[in-house]
């Protein structure tokens, strides 16, 4: 079994400030790397909304498809169960019915 010893940070070898000027670095990067895609998410969310942008979104059935397809692989991974009942689940039986908020609800 391996001990390791806690060791404070000013008692790490710097060799003469190299350990600070490496970290500052990958700082600085780290900062513009991160810059530039929020720069890149906003200049997209300025353009069209998805709905219209999207094939899938367009056609309503493609649409349907692709959301039964996603909502039923993820319940799959997370619950375990068969792909396919899920599917079938979320295609058959009666239609969902809306949830109605209480009357006093802020919302």
């Amino acid at each position: 079994m391996a001990h390791t010893r806690a060791v404070a940070l000013n008692q790490l070898p710097t060799a003469g400030g190299a350990f600070l000027e490496v970290a500052l670095l990958v700082f600085r990067q780290v900062r513009v790397v991160v810059e530039v895609l929020m720069c890149c998410y906003y200049y997209n969310m300025s353009r069209k909304p998805l709905i219209e942008t999207n094939l899938y979104l367009r056609v309503p059935e493609q649409y349907r498809k692709a959301l039964i397809t996603n909502v039923s692989s993820s319940t799959a991974v997370e619950t375990g169960a068969p792909i396919e009942s899920i599917v079938r689940t979320l295609t058959e039986g009666e239609k969902t019915k809306r949830v109605k908020k209480p009357q006093d609800s802020a919302q």
